[in-house]
C-alpha cells in the first residue's frame, strides 16, 4: 500500500519540511486496514498517572508514535517484547472498559470520532510523551530548508491549555491505546 499524498504532506508538515523515507507495517486487527498513520517519531516514554502515583512507561527499540491525519488521534505501536511486558505488568482482568467508554469518561475533542472495539484496563491520565526524530531546524530551532539535524528528543505535555489530559489504557495483548483528550497534531508537534 502506498502512502497517500495527505499522509506524506502531513509528515512533511510535522517534520518541518523533511520527507519521510520509512514505512511501517504493524498488524493491528482492531484498526481499519486502510488507516494511514504518519510517524511522529520513535517512542521513548509516556508519563502516566497523577501526583505521587505518576510514573513513566518506557519503550524498547522499534516503538513508534504515530497519528491519524484525519482525526489527530495518537497511536503507540511497539514490538512484541514490549507488549508482553505490558500485558504481564499492566493488564488486570477485573478492571476493564470498552475503549470508547473510557474515552467518554475522559471527555474532549478526541471523542468526535469512533474508537477501536477493544477492552482496556485504564492506566491513568497522560501528562507527557517523548519521542525522537529528525526535523529540519535552523540555528534558532525553527524550520530551515537546510539539512536535517541529528535526531532530537521532543517532549510534549498534554492538557496544558485545556486541563483535560487523555488517558492511556492497555488491552489484554499489551497494546496501549489513547482515550479522550483535547490534543491536536500540528507542525509544532502535539499541542493542547
Amino acid at each position: 500500500m502506498a502512502l497517500s499524498s495527505q499522509t506524506r504532506d502531513s509528515y512533511r508538515a510535522t517534520h518541518w519540511g523533511l520527507d519521510g523515507d520509512t514505512e511501517y507495517y504493524f498488524h493491528e486487527p482492531d484498526l481499519p486496514a486502510d488507516l494511514q498513520l504518519p510517524e511522529m517519531g520513535k517512542l521513548g516514554e509516556i508519563g502516566v498517572g497523577r501526583g505521587n502515583a505518576e510514573g513513566m512507561i518506557q519503550f524498547g527499540d522499534g516503538a513508534v508514535l504515530a497519528y491519524d491525519v484525519t482525526t489527530d488521534r495518537l497511536y503507540s505501536f511497539m514490538q512484541k517484547a514490549d507488549r508482553e511486558v505490558f500485558r504481564h505488568q499492566l493488564w488486570r482482568d477485573e478492571d476493564t472498559w470498552a475503549l470508547y467508554e473510557l474515552a467518554g469518561q475522559v471527555g474532549g475533542e478526541q471523542n468526535r470520532h469512533p474508537y477501536a472495539k477493544v477492552r482496556v484496563c485504564p492506566l491513568g491520565p497522560v501528562s507527557y510523551v517523548v519521542y525522537y526524530t529528525h526535523k529540519h531546524t535552523g540555528p534558532d530551532g525553527r524550520y530551515d530548508q537546510g539539512q536535517p539535524d541529528a535526531p532530537a528528543y521532543y517532549e510534549h505535555k498534554l492538557g496544558e491549555v485545556s486541563g483535560l489530559r487523555p488517558w492511556l489504557g492497555v488491552d489484554k495483548s499489551g497494546r496501549l491505546w489513547w482515550a479522550g483528550g483535547n490534543y491536536e497534531v500540528r507542525p509544532e508537534g502535539i499541542v493542547d
